[in-house]
């Protein structure tokens, strides 16, 4: 705990996120407000570097629940907007937990990253949700498939397809080329 201005406190917090497992968040406990930094990275993890986990999510999601938190504010002002009240984060977490279930479970049936990708997946009561929730999903399930295929496929990919597994459209257009 740091004292700042007389009586200002601020609580440092380890957490796991999307981004990295060694994020930080900043509480002002007296004022209702948590500064979650990027814990909610669409890309899970920074763009270049593969980082990042969707369980990091979840678990950042957990804690930020836990804080019960009046203001959230993120590191960069677009995922304040996406990712605005810690109501809409306790609907986002079983979505997505859903649809990790969901892509690791076509892994295991032997799906590749386009076909997996090609299923539109939607988690049952999604459309329930309120828009900000059904937004936030819709955002982070291309990235979420991505990570998750590409930490759960090993080496090289499902089925020792290669690296990045194409599907089987993707195969027969190349196949189709070289004639």
């Amino acid at each position: 705990m740091i004292s700042i201005d007389a009586g200002t406190r601020f609580e440092l917090l380890p957490a796991r996120s999307g981004e990295t497992d060694d994020a930080m968040m900043v509480r002002m406990p007296d004022a209702g407000v948590l500064f979650v930094g990027d814990i909610l990275m669409p890309y899970l993890g920074a763009p270049f570097a593969p980082e990042g986990s969707l369980d990091g999510m979840l678990a950042g999601i957990d804690q930020v629940e836990a804080l019960a938190p009046r203001i959230l504010l993120h590191g960069h002002q677009p995922l304040t907007q996406l990712f605005s009240s810690t109501r809409m984060l306790a609907d986002l977490r079983p979505q997505l937990a859903w649809l990790r279930d969901a892509v690791l479970e076509k892994q295991r049936g032997g799906a590749d990253r386009a076909t997996i990708q090609a299923a539109n997946l939607i988690a049952p009561g999604l459309e329930k949700s309120s828009p900000d929730v059904q937004i936030a999903y819709l955002v982070l399930r291309t990235n979420v498939i991505d990570r998750l295929v590409e930490q759960n496929s090993g080496y090289w990919g499902n089925g020792l397809h290669g690296l990045d597994a194409l599907s089987h459209c993707s195969r027969t257009a190349a196949s189709s080329m070289r004639s």
